[in-house]
């Protein structure tokens, strides 16, 4: 993919998208670039720092702050996202669509005008401590899966022997490309499982728990009032339903997928339709890291680009 094409006010012709990654995206340092470049990404982490109560703005620019457990490292891959959307999205026009991957669709409605800054930012630290308690209580994983189809996935699943837990696709991320999660034990089941047949490419998440399964009911459930709470408007470009894998504008639509957002499938192999169906040139990848232009590497056309949200800010002063 050529990833030269650079999207600017002057080529309305050149639709693009935003690109917000996951949990699974945190890497020490992950802001200090767009920090030291952009006075807009630094000022967006000083007031996620404000909002959350937490060193925000250190943990996301401190190299050798490793790698951070659920609290604080979810808010603090919120606030990288939301902190490149700030550096660049001055100098673009508007996205022909936005989308974030399981947490990172929180930072894609900021993004989008649909949530306010402090409303997702409460959204994400409630979300943040149910999960981390979710994980103590009942250890969960998640298991990366390449190069099998789904269906087959979804049988073995059915198989897991009971005494081992919960066991589902918890992310459809590519035609070929899946992620596990459920009880520790059965997704380990599962990776042994898995590799009996070689071809398959497996590796483990960095995330501690079992997101987007069975096991988050709970945390569904306890979390629901404070997304009730938040005010939901109408988005000023549309955003992916990570739930239902489609595009939308609809308050209503929104609202019932955040009332499922942490329980139910990640229907991402939707985005890579709609980089065709709106005929999108550039991907831009929000970070943390370089996650959203490797997955999309094997999904699109060879003809659409990807570039990193901080390749934007190269040789640019604060």
């Amino acid at each position: 993919m050529d990833s030269a094409a650079v999207p600017s006010a002057g080529e309305p012709d050149q639709p693009y998208a935003f690109l917000f990654a996951g949990a699974g995206s945190q890497e020490p340092g992950m802001a200090a670039l767009l920090a030291l470049h952009s006075c807009e990404a630094d000022g967006m982490l000083e007031r996620i720092s404000a909002l959350s109560g937490l060193p925000i703005r250190r943990l996301c620019v401190d190299a050798y702050a490793g790698i951070l457990p659920v609290m604080p490292g979810y808010p603090a891959v919120f606030a990288t996202g939301l902190a490149a959307w700030a550096a660049v999205d001055r100098q673009l026009p508007a996205p022909a669509f936005v989308a974030g991957h399981s947490l990172g669709h929180f930072a894609a409605l900021v993004a989008s005008g649909s949530l306010d800054l402090p409303a997702a930012t409460r959204i994400v630290m409630a979300r943040s401590k149910l999960m981390e308690r979710q994980a103590r209580e009942r250890p969960g994983a998640l298991l990366s899966v390449q190069g099998t189809d789904p269906d087959e996935v979804a049988e073995m699943c059915g198989r897991c022997p009971a005494d081992l837990g919960d066991l589902a696709i918890g992310c459809y991320n590519g035609a070929r490309h899946l992620v596990l999660s459920g009880d520790a034990r059965a997704v380990a089941w599962a990776g042994e499982t898995l590799g009996r047949v070689s071809g398959r490419k497996l590796r483990a998440v960095r995330a501690g728990l079992a997101a987007h399964s069975p096991l988050m009911s709970g945390v569904q459930r306890e979390l629901l009032p404070v997304i009730d709470a938040a005010e939901i408007r109408a988005p000023r470009v549309p955003v992916l339903l990570n739930s239902t894998g489609e595009l939308t504008d609809d308050v209503d639509s929104l609202r019932t997928d955040l009332a499922t957002h942490v329980l139910t499938p990640v229907r991402w192999t939707g985005c890579w339709s709609a980089v065709a169906s709106r005929k999108v040139r550039t991907l831009i990848d929000m970070g943390p890291g370089r996650v959203m232009a490797r997955m999309a590497r094997n999904e699109v056309a060879e003809d659409v680009a990807t570039l990193r949200a901080q390749s934007l800010l190269r040789g640019g002063g604060r």
